[in-house]
């Protein structure tokens, strides 16, 4: 429970019906070795969503080893191969609370960050590239590419909300 919860509860025996304006992001480091990479990654995760809309919203972001990131890989895409960044939405039919102002569970985001290391690439801009597929986004076709990319830099890009 945040302070701000506990202090309107002590002021007025009531927990907040709306939850805060900021979306939830969590980071597991299934690595122990990359807590730097954490607070990055979680900061550039909440400036896209809210730069995107999705305030009522929370994720998960895991960091794993290579060896963890291939397994996963080849379960959800089929491929026996290890990836930078791999993104699993919230099943079909996941019990989301009813109540007005609950938070909407997305999925969970997985990095890999000596892949990443080994690759050069920005922890940062690859979290946000597993997001915008929790969002619906896709590289599919050319089309869909480009919109995609297009977001990607937008949100890597802007400023904190």
């Amino acid at each position: 429970e945040s302070s701000a919860v506990r202090s309107r509860l002590a002021r007025t025996g009531r927990r907040p019906s709306v939850p805060t304006a900021v979306p939830w992001v969590a980071v597991v480091d299934r690595t122990e070795r990359s807590s730097g990479m954490r607070r990055r990654v979680v900061a550039a995760a909440r400036r896209a969503l809210l730069r995107h809309g999705a305030r009522d919203t929370y994720l998960e972001i895991t960091l794993v080893g290579d060896a963890a990131m291939r397994a996963l890989n080849r379960q959800f895409r089929r491929k026996d191969a290890p990836t930078n960044v791999l993104s699993v939405g919230a099943p079909a039919g996941f019990p989301y609370p009813s109540r007005r102002g609950a938070l909407r569970y997305l999925g969970e985001v997985f990095l890999a960050p000596r892949c990443i290391a080994r690759r050069g690439e920005s922890p940062e801009r690859l979290a946000v590239h597993g997001i915008l597929h929790l969002l619906g986004y896709t590289h599919r076709g050319r089309r869909d590419t480009i919109e995609m990319e297009q977001a990607e830099e937008r949100l890597v890009r802007s400023p904190a909300a």
